[in-house]
């Protein structure tokens, strides 16, 4: 998944659409940063524990992005099934 959300990210990067704490858009470099903090990627249960962590801070909704730039249709199968 790796190299797909990075690709999405330097997307969202190019019409400014992650901005830093200044309020400023960030480069590749500061949106890579907070990759961890925008996406939740990984197995089961590294998505139940980043859930877990919107949820203790407040989160009530979440967007789920499930083909991310050119992820090969079977991943986005596999996701599907996951999130249901």
């Amino acid at each position: 998944m790796e190299p797909y959300v990075d690709a999405l990210l330097a997307k969202y990067v190019r019409i400014s659409s992650i901005l830093g704490d200044d309020g400023r858009p960030v480069d590749v470099a500061g949106a890579l940063a907070l990759k961890d903090e925008l996406v939740l990627v990984g197995s089961l249960e590294q998505v139940r524990s980043g859930l877990q962590r919107y949820a203790e801070a407040g989160v009530t909704h979440i967007q789920a992005r499930v083909w991310p730039s050119d992820l090969p249709l079977e991943q986005v199968e596999a996701t599907i099934s996951a999130w249901a």
